[in-house]
């Protein structure tokens, strides 16, 4: 992992900027990539932008999306769980919802822990297959949303696990084909987004409580959305 560049990477997500300049920015390398001599494809990041969080518990931190017509088949997520764990036999299911055109159905693809537990601390991560067809290539404007279900399994809601989430990041191979190790590395995956806060980006818990502390589902859209 070249964690110099991907310091850079994730640093430059700080920076606040608004939609226009964003726009302007887009427009830039779009006329940049049709004038080059090579017609490469219109792949370098754009002006990021935050995704609005979704929840019905309080809203932490933010979460900033980048732009990119890089063509994916599959996500690779990463979630830091925080100082509360997962626990065994407890489900955490993150979807992506896609769209291709305007109007058109969401479709929806996930991965999930599988019950397995996360303690304190640990990095919760796995690949999002998507169902690209031969004639449509997914890119980073399709995902409207990426969301997080919480299912605490019995118990009721005082006994039942709770779990922090204090970062995010979603990213996909440069390399189409590739499926490879899992890592924040600006070398080998493309940002689809990335947070974090403190003392949590959300708190996981069985039901929602008002929006004093937290909830079961989670869920951050894409600003730069075709839709």
């Amino acid at each position: 992992m070249d964690s110099s560049r991907f310091d850079n990477w994730t640093k430059a997500l700080t920076r606040t900027t608004s939609r226009r300049r964003a726009i302007k920015g887009l427009a830039a390398t779009a006329i940049g990539g049709v004038l080059s001599l090579g017609g490469s494809e219109i792949a370098s990041a754009v002006a990021d932008l935050d995704g609005k969080i979704v929840t019905c518990g309080p809203v932490y931190g933010s979460v900033k999306y980048r732009a990119s017509w890089s063509g994916l088949n599959k996500l690779a997520v990463m979630i830091w769980v925080g100082s509360d764990d997962i626990r065994q036999g407890n489900t955490v299911t993150v979807t992506a919802f896609m769209q291709r055109f305007s109007g058109w159905p969401i479709e929806k693809y996930s991965m999930s822990n599988g019950g397995v537990g996360y303690p304190n601390g640990s990095i919760f991560k796995g690949w999002i297959w998507l169902n690209p067809s031969d004639s449509f290539t997914y890119s980073s404007p399709n995902i409207r949303a990426i969301h997080i279900e919480h299912n605490a399994g019995g118990g009721d809601s005082l006994s039942a696990d709770n779990w922090n989430m204090n970062k995010i990041t979603v990213m996909y191979p440069i390399n189409y084909n590739d499926t490879p190790p899992i890592q924040e590395n600006s070398q080998v995956f493309n940002l689809v987004c990335t947070g974090s806060a403190s003392p949590y980006l959300h708190r996981f818990k069985k039901s929602c409580d008002n929006g004093t502390e937290g909830s079961p589902t989670w869920e951050v859209w894409n600003p730069f959305s075709n839709n």
